[in-house]
């Protein structure tokens, strides 16, 4: 009996002492990033039993010099996602709707050709052909207020960009419809819903929708920390509605985590669809893949991020029982590279040394001298600092963000051609410089970018639009 006793408690102190080094390990970790200016938020890491880690980096409020904890609440956007899915394969557990019915049965007013091809499986896998936003969206809409039909009316007459079930195209406006559905099926707005059928079960007290007049204790603000610090631009929540407007914290979407390892919110045959991959690997709200943490090493993964105006989040679950969520209000947050290098820590695998911030860097030179300056200096690093600074696609990108709401437009365009020349391959700059030169008037360089974007992404659907616009006032 002494030797059992014994055997137990060395088993308990020997898992006790991992459990702390592992924590410590991730909390240096962290701490590189958020000294690199490239971490400001909240982190929990979980195993299958416990909470290995939790705590806040940087500000919550910077105004206030209010900081990050794990009990600050953050806008996931597209996390919510998944809470949406769930909510709507309780429908159809509960007998009130099926996933192979047609957009039409419950929105009889939705453009008939669409209506009746389009099943609640589309939406939920992203198989609709529905747009993921427009043209002009973001300038023109983005900050006004929608009730969700409404929101549903800026879309529903645009072409489906093929026919439903035949590809895979991520739609932040199919969610929308699905949200729709939601309450047009329970008789209750969204928010109710969430509340009901989610928070209160899973006392998820600190996790509801964002909107403009509720005050939220303990919310974070959003930031743009590509070059030096600005407040986000500002974006209407009802914007996203059923795609994105949940807000949470690190500590209650592990209460979320724990409650899908259970049967209490979906039993295991619907709770199943969600993590069964469709095209492109995604389920319903979850992406599915594999982790390569080493040559020698690779895990199975379920998760999903989400990021827009200030905020980069990621939820992700691992085969062996490990959970992560980051969640950030300084955008960019390379929310999966930082999930990865935990990944490694968690497997005993050694993590990349988190690099420096490219775009900060440059933001000071460009400010203090000019862009000239800048771009020399990026030459010049790139040369005999490349293991020091992080010089991935997203460096420019983002600087050209930052620029952008300065309204520095020609800083904007010298960036985001010299970004092209470095990464020519890159849909997304030719896209915005398509956009840019469409905006300035310059119809010859925005048709050459619209050209070059839909060279390399063909489901472009502002560059599609743009062009065809363009033919039709040339009578082509």
């Amino acid at each position: 009996m002494k030797r059992v006793t014994c055997f137990l408690f060395l088993l308990i102190f020997t898992s006790s002492v991992f459990a702390q080094k592992t924590s410590k390990k991730i909390e240096n970790l962290l701490e590189v990033y958020a000294q690199n200016g490239k971490l400001n938020g909240s982190v929990l890491v979980a195993d299958s039993k416990d909470v290995l880690f939790k705590k806040g980096f940087g500000m919550a409020d910077f105004d206030w010099q209010q900081p990050n904890t794990p009990q600050t609440k953050f806008r996931i956007a597209s996390i919510s996602k998944q809470f949406t899915a769930l909510m709507i394969l309780q429908l159809v557990q509960e007998g009130k709707l099926k996933l192979e019915d047609k957009i039409s049965t419950f929105i009889p007013e939705y453009p008939k050709e669409k209506a009746e091809k389009i099943t609640i499986h589309h939406l939920l896998s992203h198989t609709s052909g529905i747009v993921h936003y427009f043209p002009d969206f973001y300038q023109k809409f983005s900050k006004n207020n929608y009730t969700p039909n409404e929101l549903m009316h800026l879309f529903w007459d645009i072409d489906l960009l093929f026919d439903p079930s035949t590809q895979f195209r991520y739609s932040s406006f199919g969610y929308v419809v699905l949200g729709v559905i939601l309450e047009r099926v329970t008789g209750k707005n969204y928010e109710s819903n969430l509340r009901e059928r989610i928070c209160k079960p899973l006392k998820m007290n600190n996790t509801g929708i964002d909107n403009d007049l509720n005050i939220i204790p303990q919310k974070a603000k959003g930031y743009l920390a590509a070059g030096n610090l600005l407040n986000c631009e500002y974006r209407n929540m009802t914007t996203v509605f059923a795609t994105g407007q949940i807000y949470s914290t690190v500590e209650d979407l592990y209460l979320w985590h724990k409650a899908l390892n259970s049967d209490l919110l979906l039993s295991e045959k619907y709770k199943k669809l969600l993590f069964t991959p469709n095209k492109n690997n995604y389920g319903y709200g979850w992406l599915m893949t594999s982790q390569e943490l080493s040559k020698d090493k690779k895990v199975n993964t379920i998760w999903h991020t989400g990021g827009y105006n200030g905020f980069n989040a990621i939820i992700l679950r691992e085969e062996n029982g490990y959970f992560i969520t980051i969640l950030a209000n300084a955008e960019p947050t390379e929310v999966e590279n930082i999930a990865k290098s935990i990944l490694q820590i968690l497997h005993n695998i050694p993590s990349e040394i988190p690099k420096k911030s490219l775009a900060q860097t440059l933001a000071k030179i460009i400010d203090s001298q000019n862009i000239k300056v800048g771009l020399e200096e990026y030459k010049k690093l790139q040369k005999t600092s490349a293991n020091e600074y992080d010089f991935a696609e997203g460096a420019l990108i983002g600087l050209s963000e930052y620029y952008g709401l300065l309204k520095k437009t020609d800083i904007v365009i010298q960036l985001l051609e010299f970004n092209a020349i470095q990464y020519p391959n890159s849909s997304w700059t030719y896209s915005n410089l398509g956009s840019i030169y469409a905006q300035l008037g310059n119809e010859q360089k925005a048709v050459e970018y619209y050209e070059k974007t839909l060279a390399l992404f063909p489901h472009d659907s502002v560059a599609k639009t743009y062009l065809e616009n363009v033919k039709k006032r040339q009578g082509k």
